[in-house]
């Protein structure tokens, strides 16, 4: 116990040697920290610890606790726990042994089935996915059916079609139903919204070219890093139509067009799986070399496959 008569006439940032109140160690403490302790306390004299935990074993012994011994369930050692009525009743004498027993053989058999790595393709319920960091994630595959072309498919719960072809397929599905449900100014400012390069933050990108997007300005820099011809927004032939890119490599031309950006035409309103299977007719007649639909997540690596890097 330290009372003002104990510090009276010594300076604030002078120490004061005391003995703690529960553990009878000697201990030293600011002059103005006991000070402002005594204003806030609004008392003459007040309580002195050497540490908190000296303050907690004060308290407690101050109050009426009991303390009961208790077998635990994991390992059979004896602990004590307070006789608490109130709350759940504690279990295990540690978090390791609670964690250690927190299954039982049947959960933890069934756990480890569920996480092996799946054989072959007949019966595959799970498909296992490693991240870069090597963490392992674990999706469940069901039992589908394709929305255009009616085919039973195993994919996840997400997923809505079989293949690519049905994929393109449900795009000129969707883009023919938004264009008809379209009010006559609602089409206009679409056709607006393409002439001006459709949505998104404005970039400038390295080679000094100010792209529509974010995404736009990535894959230019990213060619522009591995010394790449490309033409920013060619006109594609036989059309009024513009893609995204085009590149010249090794004396041939790929037209390319990058999926998730805004599919407002720059002067006409055709929907997108219209503008893909021009580009199909293209090929098939020889006019083009070919074309790629890269997104903003799988660009690098179609690029780099097409490029040979």
């Amino acid at each position: 116990m330290i009372d003002s008569k104990n510090i009276r006439g010594l300076k604030g940032n002078s120490y004061f040697e005391f003995q703690c109140d529960n553990c009878g160690k000697n201990h030293k403490k600011l002059v103005s920290e006991i000070r402002r302790w005594m204003r806030r306390k609004k008392s003459d004299s007040i309580t002195s610890f050497c540490s908190r935990k000296c303050s907690v074993l004060f308290a407690h012994s101050k109050r009426d606790i009991k303390y009961v011994e208790k077998v635990c369930e994991g390992c059979g050692k004896t602990f004590q726990i307070r006789d608490n009525k109130r709350g759940r009743v504690k279990r295990f004498c540690s978090r390791k042994c609670a964690d250690r027993n927190r299954h039982t053989e049947e959960m933890r058999e069934k756990l480890s089935n569920s996480a092996k790595k799946p054989q072959g393709i007949e019966g595959i319920d799970y498909e296992v996915k490693i991240s870069a960091s090597g963490r392992r994630r674990i999706i469940r595959l069901v039992i589908k059916e394709c929305i255009v072309c009616g085919g039973n498919f195993r994919g996840t719960r997400n997923r809505k079609t079989c293949s690519e072809e049905c994929y393109r397929e449900n795009l000129r599905r969707i883009g023919k139903e938004r264009v008809k449900a379209m009010t006559s100014d609602e089409f206009q400012h679409l056709v607006d919204r393409g002439k001006h390069g459709g949505y998104g933050h404005r970039t400038k990108a390295k080679c000094g070219i100010i792209c529509r997007s974010k995404i736009e300005a990535r894959i230019l820099n990213f060619l522009t890093d591995l010394a790449i011809k490309f033409d920013y927004e060619p006109d594609i032939p036989e059309t009024n139509k513009v893609a995204d890119l085009l590149l010249k490599v090794n004396k041939k031309e790929y037209y390319i067009e990058i999926d998730g950006l805004c599919r407002g035409v720059k002067n006409t309103g055709f929907d997108w799986g219209e503008k893909l299977d021009h580009y199909q007719d293209l090929i098939n007649r020889s006019v083009i070399d070919g074309f790629l639909v890269v997104t903003p997540s799988d660009f690098k690596k179609k690029f780099q496959k097409l490029l040979g890097v």
